[in-house]
């Protein structure tokens, strides 16, 4: 027994203008728009149900539609859904491909009317459907199983690229998932070729059927594109579908892998040797320690991301009307659109001078500006954004602020300064808030009047993409001023986790402990060239060296000594980061990634030390960093430090955000002699 919530396939027969019947299956499960249609066995079963039925009538076309806002999301992944239904990966990967191949092979035409999200098993049910129309109101529209670690299974892998082309195919299957989960929109899916039409929201259902009439009775022709005719754009998509997962993944995981062998066999295969080697691919994923960890990430992210942990209860949150924001630089400043853009509250920002502040309006003005050029804001959109943040050089502009947060220079005397000026000016129901990254907030605001209206949210860079932030409340501050931050951390759309004040808190204490391994090794010799390949293993983001050009080696060592002064035996002050600083490099890598000669000039003689050395190294510190985080209760458990890797650096849902990926290596028991047994 599961407590599978069914999609049922709920059948209406209607009649068309010239009088011939046509059937409407309407995907339903019950549930209000907040918890889109899926499939498991059940679900499934009731579709196959109702094409009997339909088999059955005398329609003469079958349309297929969902609830209000949800088409369908595909495959329940979550507790009750398709993963504890009983079925074998054999049986699961066959269940889809029985039920929706018939919707390509009836005797009638099958027309899929999209008229919402469309996801993954529920994409696919469209796709083999004969014809789809889309509601420019839709939403989303994506195929993310390779970002889960499978792949479309359910027909998705074959049908995608005959349908729209290998190009693209690899696009929506292989980029767009990699790619922080892209999806698509409905005119992009129209464009593409995905939806045979984009219709209007407001009357896509009769207008979906007006034209699945005219498609029956012969007044509108389809026209579709042998793709598989073009030998060398098919090769030619292949090979950049494999450089772009060497590139994001490292080739660490067989998802994606196994998606591009998928694309690659679509072109020669009929729909039986296609869908059999859908099945295969998914019978040999389902078992995998990366699917098990991509699903506990997943619905790790879900869950957290609606419900933090730590909220006070029974405490209402503070109104913040009015947003103030210290320092005028880069962080600064997405930080004060981001609060403009979601919060549509006035923002005042302030710098030490009228210079800074003039350059600050003007950093905010080419924000906005690039958004325009990249069509992510109309230019009324990002001038009305725009007139809600000014910018001066007096603190005292921040008198009425409900929240100001300081983002200036990363030093405990300059944030000091700022909060202690900041006491005598605001009213006493104002947040003080920091977006430090590594120091004391205690010792932050130990002198203020009120320390308990002051909270760390720790923004990641850049803020507008990156879910996370830290919330970092003080010994002394109140539930009200926590309730708030919470609450401000929602209306921004933002992934919370409550951190006890430590040094690095939880992301940066993680990545630190990793560059501070790796090199403490590259001073005993260990080559760059293995530093880099330290880590493909996990198929992070980023390798040490990427890592440490993004926030600049000068900010790298000044965090390490931050931390080294706090964990002197754990984070180990690196001389050839010192010399590299020293010698005011402020990049490892060429534009072309390569490691500059300047840089090689300061290494050490190279010793023995190989990739598997590093490796071990790097799981092994990282097992003993989180296992003394949760020894020192810096969260609740596990999972909040998986949830912030995972949200907050990126890291691949394949290795569950780092805990799962150390046990399955082996690298928990080696350390801590049992497991962290999160997913």
């Amino acid at each position: 027994m599961t407590d599978e919530k069914v999609t049922r396939s709920l059948l209406r027969y209607f009649t068309f203008p010239d009088g011939s019947t046509g059937a409407l299956i309407t995907l339903d499960n019950g549930q209000d728009y907040n918890r889109p249609n899926t499939f498991s066995a059940g679900g499934m079963q009731s579709l196959s149900d109702a094409l009997d039925e339909v088999e059955r009538s005398e329609a003469t076309a079958l349309l297929i539609t969902g609830k209000p806002y949800s088409f369908s999301a595909g495959a329940d992944l979550g507790p009750g859904g398709i993963m504890s239904s009983g079925k074998t990966p054999r049986q699961i990967a066959e269940m889809g491909h029985e039920t929706y191949r018939r919707l390509g092979e009836m005797k009638i035409p099958t027309f899929a009317l999209i008229n919402g999200m469309a996801f993954g098993g529920g994409f696919e049910l469209a796709l083999n459907c004969k014809y789809r129309t889309i509601s420019s109101a839709a939403g989303a529209v994506a195929l993310p199983e390779v970002h889960l670690g499978l792949i479309p299974g359910w027909g998705g892998a074959y049908l995608l690229p005959r349908l729209i082309g290998p190009r693209n195919a690899v696009k929506v299957i292989v980029e767009n998932p990699l790619s922080n989960n892209k999806m698509l929109k409905p005119q992009e899916a129209a464009e593409l070729g995905i939806a045979d039409v984009l219709l209007p929201s407001a009357t896509f259902v009769a207008d979906s059927i007006m034209w699945a009439h005219k498609v029956v009775t012969g007044a509108i022709t389809v026209q579709r594109t042998d793709h598989t005719a073009d030998v060398a754009s098919w090769d030619a998509a292949i090979e950049q579908a494999r450089t772009f997962v060497a590139a994001k993944t490292r080739n660490a995981f067989p998802a994606p892998l196994r998606a591009v062998e998928l694309l690659e066999a679509a072109r020669t295969n009929d729909r039986d040797a296609g869908f059999e080697a859908e099945d295969d691919a998914l019978v040999d994923l389902l078992g995998t320690p990366q699917l098990r960890s991509s699903i506990y990430a997943f619905n790790l992210i879900t869950r957290r991301s609606k419900k933090p942990v730590g909220v006070p209860e029974g405490v209402d949150p503070l109104p913040v009307a009015r947003v103030g924001v210290v320092g005028g630089g880069l962080m600064a400043s997405q930080i004060a659109l981001l609060f403009a853009s979601r919060l549509r509250s006035a923002v005042a920002m302030v710098e030490v001078d009228q210079a800074r502040a003039d350059a600050a309006a003007d950093r905010v003005r080419g924000l906005l500006e690039t958004d325009v050029k990249r069509g992510r804001k109309t230019p009324a959109a990002a001038a009305a954004l725009g007139s809600l943040i000014t910018t001066s050089a007096s603190l005292d502009s921040l008198a009425n602020c409900d929240l100001v947060i300081e983002a200036v220079f990363e030093e405990m005397d300059v944030k000091k300064d700022v909060f202690a000026k900041l006491d005598g000016i605001v009213s006493e129901q104002c947040l003080l808030v920091t977006n430090t990254s590594s120091l004391s907030v205690n010792e932050m605001s130990a002198h203020l009047r009120h320390p308990e209206r002051v909270v760390g949210i720790h923004f990641f860079n850049p803020v507008a993409v990156m879910p996370l932030v830290e919330i970092i409340p003080t010994e002394r501050t109140n539930d009200v001023t926590l309730a708030t931050a919470f609450a401000v951390a929602g209306k921004l759309k933002k992934t919370a986790v409550k951190v006890v004040d430590s040094p690095g808190f939880v992301v940066n204490r993680i990545l630190l402990r990793e560059l501070a391994v790796l090199f403490a090794m590259v001073d005993d010799g260990l080559s760059l060239e293995n530093v880099v390949k330290s880590t493909e293993k996990m198929g992070l983001p980023m390798d040490a060296l990427q890592l440490l050009d993004l926030v600049g080696p000068a900010v790298g060592l000044h965090v390490n000594e931050t931390m080294h002064h706090a964990y002197p035996s754990r984070f180990k002050l690196s001389n050839f980061l010192t010399q590299i600083v020293s010698n005011k490099i402020t990049k490892l890598l060429d534009e072309q990634g390569h490691v500059k000669p300047e840089v090689r000039a300061l290494l050490p003689k190279e010793s023995s030390l190989t990739v598997e050395d590093a490796r071990l190294a790097l799981e092994n510190a990282l097992v003993e960093e989180i296992s003394i985080m949760l020894d020192e209760k810096i969260v609740d458990d596990v999972s909040q430090i998986d949830l912030c890797m995972l949200v907050g650096a990126g890291w691949p849902f394949a290795i569950g955000g780092g805990s799962p990926y150390l046990d399955y290596s082996g690298a928990s028991t080696r350390v801590r002699g049992k497991t962290f047994g999160a997913a």
